[in-house]
């Protein structure tokens, strides 16, 4: 295996990444993330290896993904550092990025281990795999290491965005504070409050505010989505000393190595990059969400870097038992559930456009990579967060945001036949909400259109109020938008059969009937998974149940409406198709302006 000398030989060895042995209080049942094998006594630094028995790290959280920093901070040899209590033979192992496996050294030791690895871009994950001799050994300190630029104390922000999730807040700030690296490594903490419930009446004079030693920030400001909260977190960082910020959701649980792996990386980068992480699900805590996200061309839409990486539960497969895990594979953006952003890319280009939420992030990424500033996201770092799967926001109020803000993002980015896909499929799926008897939010969906056609000028204005006038179009009085809350007893449907030819034909021949009667019972109920709109576009009354179980949407099929948002959806959309070019003009020179600080703070002016 051939390696590359150059000027980072003259670097000091900088541990990138430290091997935790087991896992933080909150998730429980992620073990197998951390450690396999038959230890025992798992603390965060180190475990006891039986005799005779065998303890590997080739988990999710164990193993060191030498593909990205090979690529990402072009390091070409990496160092295992141990200390072991009494003899044991260490095997190092790896996969290569087309799924083979190898081991690549066997050591017999006892007391101090240090073991030097030649990295290749062929190398994917390395492991360890600890068996004990005769007797008991406990392995503690094991870390890995590169010649690379170490972060300096106080060159990471962390900007954390709340709204009225106050016990969730402090579960992370908790989380933060109980690692003592992480901290020396964080300047400031700046959470952006954007609730009702303020956070600091449960922080202040707190041993959770003793805890951060002085780097805590509160902010409050009205509510103003993620991108507003994000962006103010990214411009008081750009205008600090911290050589990057960190955003992170509030209703998450997080592993504070995971933090401290991304800013190690970020330092050891040759030049500004974006560094991501992973989103494991709060539901199925081993289960990973996300892997990476890309923005499909074809139709505009995001999607997953690797569908055989969405899901994939790292409970059941091991580094070795899914190939998904070893390619190299690109990126253009990073939820903003975790991801690290350099202050001077904030500088450079602006914070995210006024989008409130969603395709912020999506955003963010494409205008990043456009200035030269990549995204990569890091294997190995990771939180947990509940998954899309578990949330009806392509039916509530924030269909609104999805539509509009999808159309924005691709009037800034797109081609002029991306443009055209993404018109089509958001014309697509207005008639599947149509036939799938979703009216409130195809007029929430209509509001987006409408917006879009204004031009690029509207988004700030329409920042603090659209979440509002999007829930009035739904009809929002409770917690689901068109629904009930309590269940009716309704039977299961069994999902539509046929082509989506005939499902189609039977759908529109449906819609055309005249109006079941206000009293008209539910037909069906149909689960979240099967809510699609060949099973309801044959039925007149349908309980849907909502995704998060806590009740149901109760549709009603209404011809007249029906017919007149199918005419709406026409004309909006021809308008849009008409006038693309001009509008992607003005979108394009309008987005250093409005995502600039001083727009910014135009709008963080306006006060509560």
């Amino acid at each position: 295996m051939s390696v590359t000398h150059g000027p980072s030989e003259a670097l000091d060895w900088t541990v990138v990444q430290r091997v935790r042995f087991a896992p933080m209080a909150d998730p429980v049942g992620v073990d197998d993330l951390y450690t396999r094998g038959e230890g025992a006594g798992a603390t965060r630094s180190g475990i006891t290896v039986p005799a005779m028995e065998t303890v590997s790290t080739e988990t999710y959280f164990g193993g060191f993904p030498s593909h990205i920093w090979f690529r990402a901070a072009e390091v070409r040899r990496v160092r295992v550092s141990a200390h072991l209590s009494a003899p044991a033979s260490v095997r190092i192992r790896a996969t290569h990025t087309d799924g083979r496996i190898e081991t690549l050294s066997i050591i017999e030791s006892a007391g101090n281990l240090v073991h030097e690895v030649p990295l290749s871009d062929s190398l994917a994950w390395l492991w360890v795999e600890i068996t004990a001799a005769d007797a008991d050994v406990e392995i503690s300190d094991l870390h890995w290491s590169a010649r690379v630029s170490a972060p300096a104390a106080g060159s990471c922000a962390i900007a954390l965005t709340t709204y009225n999730r106050v016990d969730d807040c402090l579960a992370v700030l908790r989380a933060l504070a109980s690692d003592s690296r992480l901290l020396e490594l964080l300047g400031r903490i700046l959470v952006v409050d954007q609730g009702t419930e303020r956070i600091a009446d449960a922080i202040v004079g707190t041993t959770v505010e003793a805890d951060l030693h002085g780097r805590l920030t509160l902010i409050e400001q009205p509510n103003l989505g993620g991108s507003g909260g994000f962006s103010r977190g990214m411009i008081e960082a750009s205008e600090g000393h911290e050589q990057w910020v960190i955003l992170l959701d509030d209703d998450v649980r997080l592993d504070p190595e995971s933090a401290v792996r991304m800013i190690s990386l970020a330092s050891a980068s040759p030049s500004p990059t974006i560094v991501g992480a992973h989103m494991l699900s709060l539901i199925e805590p081993t289960v990973l969400h996300s892997w990476g996200e890309q923005v499909d061309r074809r139709a505009f839409w995001w999607r997953p870097v690797d569908t055989r990486l969405a899901p994939v539960d790292l409970g059941e497969v091991t580094l070795t038992g899914e190939p998904a895990l070893s390619a190299a594979l690109n990126v253009d953006f990073n939820g903003w559930w975790m991801c690290l952003i350099p202050t001077p890319t904030v500088r450079a280009i602006g914070a995210s456009l006024p989008l409130f939420i969603k395709w912020d992030d999506a955003e963010y990424g494409l205008r990043a990579a456009n200035a030269g500033v990549p995204t990569v996201t890091l294997a190995g770092a990771a939180l947990w967060h509940i998954p899309w799967t578990g949330k009806d926001n392509g039916l509530d109020w924030q269909a609104y945001f999805h539509v509009r803000n999808r159309l924005v993002v691709a009037l800034c980015h797109a081609n002029r036949g991306e443009g055209r896909a993404a018109l089509l499929s958001v014309f697509a799926q207005d008639v599947a909400h149509l036939i799938s008897m979703q009216y409130g939010s195809v007029r929430a969906r209509h509001l987006g259109l409408r917006d879009a056609l204004r031009g690029p000028d509207h988004l700030a204005g329409a920042l603090p109020t659209r979440r509002g006038d999007a829930q009035a179009l739904l009809g929002f009085a409770g917690q689901l938008p068109q629904a009930e809350s309590s269940r009716a007893a309704t039977p299961d449907r069994a999902p539509t059969r046929g082509s989506s030819a005939q499902a189609i034909l039977r759908a529109v021949a449906h819609q055309l009937r005249p109006s079941p009667g206000i009293d008209t019972p539910p037909q069906a109920r149909i689960h979240p998974g099967s809510g699609r709109w060949r099973d309801l576009g044959v039925l007149d009354v349908a309980q849907l149940d909502a995704a998060s179980g806590e009740g149901y949407f109760l549709l009603r099929r209404d011809r007249r409406e029906f017919l007149r948002l199918l005419r709406d959806s026409v004309v909006l959309s021809a308008a849009l198709a008409f006038r693309w070019g001009r509008l992607a003009a003005r979108y394009r020179e309008a987005v250093p302006r409005i995502a600039g600080a001083t727009a910014w703070r135009r709008i963080f002016s306006r006060g509560r």
